[in-house]
């Protein structure tokens, strides 16, 4: 009932109006002290305009930071792409570990690890002695992996279709420029290409790299060292042991890499490293705590 009368259809109510619902009265009235006018244009845009500075604030902030963020990964990448896996080969056991032969840093091992948390998926083979390695060069000539003990190796398994090879490339050959006249450190990469050294020479020089190339066309060392994907790259300590290792395509010229490598060519004085071999009777442990980062199931592409 409204005003007395029954009404079945929606209408509009006005203060001083009287409301029944069944055996309750209601009476419409103005509250004691506020005005019974509804809100003015300009009261609505005074309210709204604070509105509209608090919306664009937090809008312009979240997208100034998704920006910072997005161009924090850009600067700070490390991984290019994923491996394009290798037809045909299978990683194979690799030998126990030999004993050290040479005087060993036990904080390399450590911090082959700490780059292998770092950068997921790597570091599977840390501790395990590389594989016998004897290549010919683009001169012919062989070159043994057994002649660089002593020093710090970076190996780098690569061919000239692999496009993900292909994007690794530019910042490899600015890291041998820049890391080439450290005589303890060395670079190798393996060509795996088929069809042998005259489609190298001629990606080489189409290119102007000058990093040094050695010849796998049988798949003799991607096979003994276990390669599943191109381009696989492995770090080989001083004693002949993988430090670590990585299957994909990296920016070599990212900071974090290239302190890894400097660390890793960091000496200690001659006492502290026979402290260390002293300890060190193997690194068997190591293969334990890298283990636990599974490696990648292959790209097909």
């Amino acid at each position: 009932m409204l005003n007395n009368r029954r009404i079945s259809d929606p209408v509009k109510v006005e203060l001083g109006d009287n409301v029944r619902f069944g055996d309750a009265l209601f009476a419409l009235v103005k509250p004691l002290g506020v005005s019974a006018q509804l809100p003015s244009t300009s009261t609505k845009l005074r309210c709204g305009v604070p509105k509209a500075v608090l919306v664009a604030f937090v809008v312009g902030f979240g997208a100034a930071q998704y920006l910072a963020y997005s161009l924090y990964l850009a600067q700070n990448r490390l991984i290019l792409a994923q491996a394009v896996p290798v037809q045909g080969v299978h990683p194979t056991n690799a030998a126990p570990p030999s004993p050290v032969a040479h005087a060993v840093d036990d904080k390399v091992p450590a911090r082959g690890i700490a780059l292998a948390r770092l950068i997921a998926s790597s570091g599977t083979a840390a501790g395990r002695q590389a594989p016998s390695l004897s290549l010919p060069n683009l001169d012919g000539t062989e070159v043994s992996l057994e002649a660089l003990r002593g020093k710090i190796v970076l190996l780098n398994f690569w061919a000239t279709w692999c496009g993900p090879c292909r994007s690794e490339m530019p910042s490899l050959e600015r890291l041998y420029q820049d890391f080439s006249s450290d005589p303890d450190f060395a670079l190798l990469t393996v060509s795996t290409d088929q069809r042998g050294t005259p489609s190298v020479e001629r990606f080489m020089a189409r290119n102007g790299y000058d990093f040094p190339v050695l010849l796998d066309t049988e798949n003799v060392a991607n096979t003994a060292y276990g390669v599943s994907g191109l381009p696989t790259t492995f770090v080989i300590g001083r004693d002949g042991r993988i430090i670590w290792n990585y299957a994909g395509p990296l920016d070599w010229s990212n900071p974090i890499l290239r302190d890894a490598l400097k660390k890793f060519l960091e000496k200690k004085p001659p006492s502290s490293i026979r402290a260390s071999e002293a300890r060190l009777s193997g690194v068997d442990g190591l293969t334990t705590v890298a283990g636990r980062v599974a490696w990648p199931p292959p790209v097909r592409l």
